[in-house]
């Protein structure tokens, strides 16, 4: 599931920590980099409700497809 690979995601760049975290404490890095389980579940839920999923809300707000797409160029760490 999403969640299971966040985490591993997590324990990838933490582990390393690459130049983006390297002022960070472990703690510092834990509160920005995860969430409880159970926040995601309820946060995707009520989006899904309210707006018909993640995608949607965030059209609704103008961040649309291509915005979208910027954010993952800049932020997505490709694990080798």
């Amino acid at each position: 599931d999403t969640w299971s690979v966040m985490d591993e995601h997590y324990h990838q760049i933490s582990g390393g920590r690459g130049k983006m975290f390297r002022r960070l404490s472990s703690a510092e890095l834990d509160a920005q980099l995860r969430a409880p389980k159970a926040f995601i579940e309820e946060a995707n839920s009520f989006l899904d409700k309210r707006y018909g999923g993640v995608e949607a809300y965030l059209d609704s707000i103008g961040f649309d497809r291509a915005w979208r797409e910027r954010l993952r160029e800049t932020m997505v760490v490709k694990v080798q």
